[in-house]
This record gives structure tokens, C-alpha cells and sequence, in this order.
């Protein structure tokens, strides 16, 4: 599935952010829980796996 909508950003990290939050919400808009990203952007990924990590640690150690 593709979405084309304009905007405005001053680099493609910050496009591809964009991108995926608004992937990201359109899925569980409709239900969708379990869905698979594909980047273009490394920086991208690795911001995302950090947030993830550190999500997950925090979770665990605050039991």
C-alpha cells in the first residue's frame, strides 16, 4: 500500500520520520497490530530500535 501527501521538511531523515508516524497510526487506526516497516533510512531504524530497547528495559526494570 502507498500514500503520497505534500509536505515540508528541511531533510529526508525528517520526511521518513514523518512517514512512518503517520504509517504507524494509520495501522492502528484500522485495526492493524502486528505490520512490517520498510525504510529507506538507517538513521531512521536505528532511532527507532533504540526507542524500542529502551522501552523495553525500562519496562522491565520498573517491575
Amino acid at each position: 500500500m502507498a500514500f503520497f501527501f505534500p509536505v515540508e521538511c528541511k531533510n529526508s531523515n525528517m520526511v521518513e520520520a514523518m512517514a512512518v508516524e503517520f504509517g504507524v497510526k494509520w495501522c492502528n487506526q484500522h485495526g492493524y497490530t502486528n505490520f512490517i516497516l520498510e525504510l529507506d533510512s538507517m538513521n531512521i531504524v536505528n532511532v527507532l530500535a533504540n526507542n524500542i530497547y529502551s522501552y523495553k528495559y525500562e519496562a522491565e526494570t520498573s517491575h
